[in-house]
């Protein structure tokens, strides 16, 4: 059996940090300063526009105008500027716990693993009940390949994690995927449903499911929770090929070799020219193999 190519999707890392958590210590701000400008255009998604407001508002209000335009700078993913400014944030309130959540968020990016996990730790110690922190250093332990940390930190996020379905799904799906690397697929199917339980639209969840299930012997479920995967992502190259690999496995090459097709278009259209000729090869070799078998079966 060919197993499924090594593309287990991953949650995004949690920020959360709304913009108005950084109006510390009760000050009242008045209306259209440049501080509550820059915090409107984060939320509205522009992000340029929100860090030149938030420049501006240094002056007035540093803690909260560094401690907003980081968030700023991680969305356009600049992580250098990100990790300077949350580290200038920390440096006027030492206890500013957000800066410190997002200044970890920003080391892992930047691929400082042990930085954000030190910056991790410092949450929890000083806040044990801060799911973010477990769920965001579980993400870093996963990356480091130490999953028995990475399990640890997703479960005690999810024990602290509270009413919050949207957030439960994306740390079970992610400790599925930690099982899944571990190769505990039954332990990984769990996690996944769990995860569907929580938010029954969470596409990523479906697709390593998928890819559990694949790793289970599994090939019609498996396609099944693909199927549910590209409904919801049309676009997601690595489902159409893992699904092609679940078809090949049940004989049906027609639609195998189609559904590569219809990846190396996905890769083709996100401008993944690796990930293309990969497929492409591979798709090569299955045609030259379904090629074989018809013409031995013309004898």
């Amino acid at each position: 059996m060919q197993t499924v190519l090594n593309w287990f999707s991953k949650t995004s890392i949690l920020l959360l940090a709304i913009a108005s958590l950084f109006l510390h210590s009760g000050t009242a701000i008045a209306l259209n300063t440049d501080l509550e400008i820059g915090i409107d255009r984060l939320q509205a998604g522009q992000f340029p526009e929100a860090i030149a407001s938030f420049t501006r508002a240094i002056e007035t209000s540093p803690g909260a105008a560094y401690g907003n335009r980081c968030l700023a700078y991680l969305q356009l993913g600049d992580d250098e500027n990100a990790i300077a400014d949350c580290t200038a944030a920390i440096e006027i309130d030492r206890d500013n716990l957000e800066a410190y959540l997002n200044r970890g968020v920003a080391y892992y990016r930047a691929g400082k693993n042990n930085d954000a996990i030190a910056d991790f730790d410092r949450v929890v110690s000083e806040d044990p009940n801060e799911f973010r922190a477990y769920y965001n250093r579980g993400l870093v332990y996963s990356q480091l390949g130490d999953l028995d940390k990475a399990v640890n930190d997703f479960d005690r996020a999810i024990a602290t994690a509270g009413d919050r379905p949207f957030s439960l799904s994306s740390i079970y799906d992610d400790r599925g995927v930690a099982y899944l690397q571990a190769k505990q697929f039954d332990a990984a199917k769990h996690s996944f449903t769990l995860a569907l339980n929580f938010d029954e639209n969470n596409a990523s969840a479906y697709y390593n499911l998928g890819c559990t299930c694949h790793c289970l012997g599994e090939f019609t479920t498996a396609i099944a929770n693909f199927d549910r995967a590209i409904a919801l992502t049309p676009n997601r190259a690595e489902a159409y090929v893992n699904r092609g690999l679940s078809y090949r496995e049940m004989g049906n090459m027609d639609a195998a070799l189609a559904d590569l097709y219809r990846g190396i278009n996905c890769f083709r259209d996100r401008g993944d020219a690796f990930g293309c000729h990969e497929i492409m090869k591979l798709m090569l070799r299955w045609q030259n193999e379904l090629d074989a078998v018809r013409v031995a079966m013309a004898f």
